[in-house]
């Protein structure tokens, strides 16, 4: 199977997951459930469930049962999106090419979206944990919880926030983005591998390197890339003072450092996936340094 039609193969997987875990919105007030389906269904490149299918099947391990675990993922880094875009934070008004939450909704329901978007996730994940107790489901849903809090995702988001501890220096842009951004990601494969008994030092590193190679990207197309494309609004970063990739190392340099990201993520392939999964992972990598998918 080509790249493309395995990865349209997972992300198909994780679409149905999305769309069955939407389900449990069907009973609650009706503009919050508009909310919460608006921001799912969007559209994206799904790389977070995609990557944690794509790594369970390349340890022997896709099940259907574990299915909901890929859509607590999207569910998580979707509410994320929604309070990322609100006016107290990055106010921004599109999203995927469409309005953002607040712009659809209104703040006050792109808000209570947000939190019922992150609530879900944990009802997934308890969900699964009650029809499977099993040591490698409870480290796996351990692990995206710690990912999704304040030692993650939302704590990178409290040091982009802290105004007073700002610093134009690669230490503070690392600190921020590998809890902002890496977190999930690396939470997504490392998840995967603690379901198929594997090892988290190798796993580890590969989704902090992908994580930061992602976020590096994001942001050299924040200042180079065209909206229309990327579908958001670009150049707000600069505008605003921003720290960024881009203001620590320069265009020039920080393209040096997609590649070195680039390079020694495909190292780690070498050491966590066997020959046979290596290419897809590589080619993987290969799209999202150029994000040419």
């Amino acid at each position: 199977m080509d790249f493309d039609k395995r990865y349209d193969h997972y992300r198909a997987i994780a679409e149905n997951s999305i769309l069955t875990a939407c389900g449990r919105f069907s009973h609650v007030e009706e503009t919050l459930a508009k909310a919460c389906i608006y921001s799912l269904t969007a559209g994206g490149k799904r790389l977070r469930p995609v990557l944690f299918l794509s790594v369970l099947d390349a340890f022997g391990c896709l099940d259907e049962k574990y299915y909901p675990l890929a859509a607590a993922l999207e569910f998580i880094h979707t509410s994320s999106l929604v309070h990322d875009d609100l006016p107290a934070l990055d106010n921004d008004d599109m999203r995927r090419g469409m309005p953002s939450a607040h712009k659809k909704f209104g703040e006050a329901f792109a808000v209570i979206s947000g939190d019922a978007l992150l609530n879900a996730a944990y009802e997934l994940c308890f969900n699964l944990l009650c029809d499977d107790g099993s040591v490698g489901v409870r480290r796996a849903c351990r692990y995206i919880s710690v990912a999704a809090g304040a030692g993650g995702m939302l704590g990178g988001q409290g040091y982009d926030l802290d105004e007073e501890k700002k610093t134009d220096s690669e230490e503070y842009l690392l600190k921020t983005d590998l809890l902002k951004t890496s977190a999930l990601i690396r939470a997504a494969i490392v998840s995967a591998g603690l379901i198929a008994d594997k090892s988290i030092d190798e796993t580890e590193v590969f989704g902090d390197k992908l994580g930061l190679m992602f976020q590096f990207v994001d942001d050299l197309l924040d200042a180079t890339g065209d909206s229309f494309v990327v579908g958001k609004t670009l150049g707000k970063d600069s505008e605003e003072g921003k720290i960024t990739a881009v203001s620590v190392y320069g265009i020039d340099g920080l393209s040096e450092k997609i590649t070195v990201l680039k390079n020694e993520c495909l190292e780690y392939i070498d050491a966590v996936f066997d020959i046979d999964n290596r290419p897809f992972f590589k080619e993987l990598v290969e799209r999202l340094a150029r994000r040419s998918f």
